[in-house]
């Protein structure tokens, strides 16, 4: 395919670019392959006496810095000329989809010319050429007003970049835009990469700084103080990294909540109480900062051939199943799909596992209809276990609801998602643990006050005590030789207060504890025998709550 047969009205200019593909710019002629040597400004009498020694490896590290700062700044130059500067020409580009693609790079253009030009600046004002300290320069750039000034750039191109991929994708249906995109990458400065390709760098270039930090910062371990300016320069490349992971993944969330939002359909009893339509409408709105995490999960086991696919997400308070249904057609789901997003209780058969609605029971089979497992759509954090599968699973997880009684089995889309799931389930839930009591607290602070100091075992008197479970456990240390008879073998012990109240808040914790247990138990084995739990429950054998 060759440039020239893009023969839109519109935009001729293409024909000429492709004669001058660098108009006199020497970034745009940086070769991204070669590194440069040394020798090419380092004279051969320092590099013969430097060769293989730290500083010689501290050399190259700077060497590698600045060209790759150089390679960074042609990419971001290509992204300008051969791709933002032909589809401002496009007469099917709008200038808010200009906008939501290319952002603020003329800005991250300056910026990193900035910073180019100071680096070479910096190693041409050295002696010999050679780079013994580069930490302040850095620290100019990437720390302070200047760091702040990178950091908010960087993170306002990046915020929107999904969507940006998503409008491409959708443009791209379009056969003139097609060809508009096909002629763009035709271009030789381009090196057969796309655009979709030039968009990351924006967020690569900090992570691959962030190891070139790294790196110097190890060939200058004897300068305690290069050292110490150079970890400086790690954390900041670092922080640049978080604030523009935080803000793509806040415009994803505003996203996802406003198409939530607009797209709710609620399928659940009017009757039903324990679902807090309110508060669900607070956790939906954008400005409450509520969302912490959300993804598509399965619910599994389930025999269709294609999964029921559910939005999860991860509230400050609660975690909720949204089931996805595309509007559109089958057939266009090459396009950006909008989803609607319903709100409803889930029956389960216990016969196959599957997801199914609720029927009818029919004579002879194993389970009527009110046996099986209704799965409500939201979870209260408070009340909210998780467990990894130990087998059979790489990426499934059991999601159980203490307060309903509910295993379920959930399969995320990969083992880094399902990682990502359990870590941030377990940070939301953390603010729901119970907290140590004040005695226990004070126990730890005073160990020797009236209180917490158990009285010696001897053969006269024996005490029996109730641990809650918030109680801090303490045991008893010194060691005697006694008479057999008088052993007495206990757990792990802590005296509480030896009043009525606190003993009975102690016996309700400890009922409440079993109670739990007996419960996570049950469902379990309902699981594991294919039985439903009101049965386990009947079982010889079994304790009924």
């Amino acid at each position: 395919f060759r440039a020239n047969s893009f023969d839109l009205p519109t935009s001729p200019e293409p024909l000429n670019q492709q004669s001058t593909p660098t108009d006199g710019d020497s970034d745009l002629e940086a070769d991204v392959n070669t590194l440069p040597n040394l020798s090419d400004f380092i004279p051969n009498d320092v590099l013969q006496a430097l060769y293989q020694s730290r500083e010689w490896k501290l050399q190259t590290t700077i060497n590698e810095l600045i060209h790759t700062e150089r390679t960074h700044l042609k990419g971001l130059k290509i992204m300008r000329k051969c791709f933002r500067e032909p589809m401002e020409r496009f007469p099917g580009m709008s200038p808010v989809e200009l906008d939501c693609i290319f952002r603020n790079l003329d800005q991250l253009i300056n910026l990193h010319t900035q910073f180019k030009y100071a680096l070479r600046q910096h190693r041409d004002e050295a002696k010999d050429h050679v780079v013994r300290h580069i930490g302040d320069l850095i620290l100019k750039f990437l720390d302070g007003e200047k760091g702040e000034q990178f950091a908010c750039a960087c993170a306002y191109f990046i915020e929107d970049q999904s969507q940006a991929l998503k409008l491409i994708k959708k443009k791209e249906q379009s056969a003139d835009f097609a060809l508009l995109m096909r002629t763009c990458e035709s271009n030789p400065l381009c090196r057969r990469l796309t655009l979709k390709d030039y968009l990351p760098s924006v967020m690569t270039r900090f992570t691959k700084l962030k190891m070139l930090f790294e790196a110097m910062k190890k060939f200058v371990s004897d300068d305690e103080v290069e050292s110490e300016k150079l970890s400086k320069c790690v954390e900041c490349a670092d922080s640049i990294l978080k604030r523009m992971n935080y803000a793509r993944l806040k415009k994803e969330q505003e996203a996802l909540l406003k198409q939530i939002k607009a797209n709710l359909e609620l399928q659940i009893p009017n009757d039903d109480k324990s679902i807090n339509l309110q508060n669900l409408q607070d956790c939906l709105e954008v400005t409450n900062n509520r969302l912490i995490y959300s993804g598509t999960l399965k619910l599994l086991p389930d025999t269709t051939a294609q999964k029921t696919e559910f939005e999860c997400c991860l509230f400050t308070d609660i975690f909720v199943f949204f089931q996805k249904i595309p509007i559109q057609p089958s057939e266009q789901r090459g396009i950006e799909e909008t989803y609607r997003y319903i709100l409803k209780e889930h029956q389960r058969d216990a016969n196959s596992g599957r997801h199914t609605r609720p029927r009818t029971a029919v004579p002879g089979t194993r389970f009527t209809a009110a046996q099986n497992f209704i799965l409500t759509p939201i979870i209260r954090l408070e009340h909210l276990l998780i467990k990894k599968k130990a087998c059979g699973g790489a990426r499934s997880f059991y999601v159980i609801d203490t307060d309903k009684k509910q295993l379920i089995e959930v399969e995320a889309n990969s083992k880094d998602d399902l990682e990502k799931w359990l870590e941030w389930i377990e940070k939301a839930r953390k603010r729901f643990d119970k907290p140590k009591s004040s005695l226990s607290i004070s126990n730890e602070k005073n160990p020797n006050s009236s209180i917490s100091s158990p009285s010696p075992v001897s053969s006269t008197s024996t005490t029996t005590t109730i641990t809650p479970r918030s109680v801090v456990i303490e045991e008893q240390t010194n060691m005697q030789l006694v008479d057999p008879n008088q052993v007495k073998i206990t757990d792990k012990q802590t005296l509480i207060e030896d009043t009525p109240e606190s003993l009975c808040n102690a016996i309700i914790e400890k009922d409440k504890e079993l109670e739990r247990l007996l419960h996570e138990k049950e469902m379990l084995l309902s699981r594991l025998l294919n039985i439903p739990q009101d049965q386990i429950k009947d079982s010889p054998g079994n304790v009924r709550i």
